[in-house]
């Protein structure tokens, strides 16, 4: 029976030592350019927090109207 329990450094630990970690990081433009893509990427999953206003209503839009 295993009774070890989940240690969060192993996980790191085990990924950097794989091949796409070691090429990534002799590669600056490959490393780069994943940075980027993960940001895009939680900035897509994040846009619902950062602008909740619905770009279609056109209520919203009329802020001259407003004044």
């Amino acid at each position: 029976m295993n009774t070890t329990k989940y240690n969060g450094h192993h996980v790191w630990r085990r990924f950097r030592r794989q091949q796409l970690w070691r090429q990534l990081r002799a590669n600056k433009t490959a490393f780069v350019s994943a940075i980027v893509l993960i940001a895009l990427c939680l900035l897509g999953l994040l846009t619902p927090w950062i602008s909740p206003f619905d770009p279609t209503n056109m209520q919203q839009q009329n802020i001259m109207e407003s004044m």
